[in-house]
């Protein structure tokens, strides 16, 4: 017996506990790099997938912070507030520039730049050699997200030959003699 207890009915009241909830942060580096998927708050225990979406002319790395690895997309169990960061680098392209003649004969040197990225801009002034004109005198551009290759061809330049046959005294000694289609370089 219980001598505070008069009888009736006795109600018991159970709050069930408030479910345990962790956050999970999720950031790309550089921010510029590209975006990673996943933020939010999550009951414990969720399975969360994060995807790393690199940007264009960029590429992803791997993970860091509370998730390793390079696998994408990859899973995070939430069991505690966690950070997972999604690591990118920039892509890096080449501009190659071939000077040749119309015979297919190289013509200068090559221009290489191996070290373009994504909206880099570029602009080359070809080589001047004697006696042949440029198809392009400039090479300019922006670099997209892939490599670059130009061929600039030379071709002769044509020049009018003509000989003039004259006496000391200064009247015409014969007719003139006309070629119109001569190449530096011809005899």
């Amino acid at each position: 017996e219980n001598p505070g207890w008069t009888g009736g009915e006795v109600i018991c009241v159970f709050n069930p506990p408030e479910p345990v909830t962790y956050t999970l942060t999720t950031l790309a580096n550089p921010s510029e790099g590209g975006t990673v998927s996943g933020t939010g708050t999550y009951a414990s225990g969720t399975v969360v997938s994060v995807t790393a979406s690199p940007a264009v002319g960029w590429s992803f790395t791997g993970w860091s912070g509370d998730l390793t690895g390079s696998t994408n997309p990859d899973n995070v169990t939430m069991n505690s507030d966690k950070s997972v960061t999604g690591n990118f680098t920039q892509d890096v392209y080449t501009l190659t520039i071939n000077y040749e003649y119309e015979d297919g004969g190289q013509a200068a040197s090559s221009y290489v730049d191996a070290t373009m990225n994504v909206g880099d801009t570029y602009d080359v002034d070809s080589p001047v050699i004697a006696g042949y004109t440029a198809d392009q005198l400039n090479v300019s551009g922006t670099m997209p997200a892939a490599d670059v290759n130009v061929l600039v061809v030379y071709s002769a330049n044509e020049y009018t030959l003509t000989i003039n046959y004259k006496y000391e005294g200064g009247g015409q000694a014969a007719s003139s003699y006309v070629d119109a289609t001569m190449n530096v370089g011809d005899t």
